[in-house]
């Protein structure tokens, strides 16, 4: 979890040191980054200093805001009027989902809500909508493209964490001895998303590439 931890606060120290040069898009992905170092920072404090046993409605109310962050980012890049109007109505089903999930969220001893698996369930479905749109011109290199990358590092850990959360219950209580594998699985998955997005901000940095193009 440390090495997470490290990882992600250079991803957004990095991010905020490069944020002048950057556009809306990455300004969006650097917010995201630094809410999730003081999520890391907070989540810690809480454990070691606070004492809590259990700070998994901490880890239940990021899931909340990560939607909203991400969910921004997407709408930024989408130009056209019909997909915001569906972004905004997945919005809102989301926010429904949540407030009527509110007590599992707040739950300190569940980390399976509907929530979790509808915002990983949404940005699958962004994320593939918006390999469909980098397609578009198969001539273009994608390896160059700054929103290539972030959209990878979306598609890598919803993928990854959605399967982890359908079976990390069943592990807990039938093999305690080897479900942290899954959260150790989980946080290679984060680091690998906060690598991708800080390649990115660097391809961004050289080439002055993303967003719709």
């Amino acid at each position: 979890m440390y090495t997470y931890l490290v990882i992600t606060v250079f991803g957004a120290i990095f991010g905020v040191y490069t944020f002048h040069k950057q556009n809306s898009d990455l300004r969006i992905i650097t917010i995201f980054l630094v809410l999730s170092a003081l999520f890391f920072v907070f989540q810690i404090f809480s454990t070691r200093i606070l004492l809590w046993s259990n700070n998994m409605a901490v880890g239940n109310t990021w899931i909340l805001i990560q939607f909203i962050v991400m969910s921004a980012f997407y709408f930024y890049l989408t130009p056209r009027a019909i997909n915001r109007t569906i972004q905004i109505i997945f919005f809102f089903i989301y926010l429904l989902i949540t407030f009527y999930s509110f007590a599992d969220l707040i739950n300190l001893k569940s980390f399976l809500s509907l929530p979790r698996y509808a915002s990983g369930l949404v940005f699958i479905f962004y994320s593939i909508l918006t390999y469909t749109s980098l397609l578009k011109n198969p001539q273009e290199d994608l390896l160059l493209k700054p929103l290539f990358w972030i959209n990878t590092s979306v598609f890598v850990f919803f993928s990854g964490t959605m399967v982890i959360y359908l079976f990390i219950e069943y592990l807990y209580v039938n093999y305690p001895e080897i479900q942290l594998m899954g959260w150790l699985l989980h946080n290679v998955l984060g680091i690998a998303r906060v690598v991708l997005i800080a390649y990115a901000i660097k391809l961004h940095m050289k080439y002055k590439l993303i967003g719709s193009s």
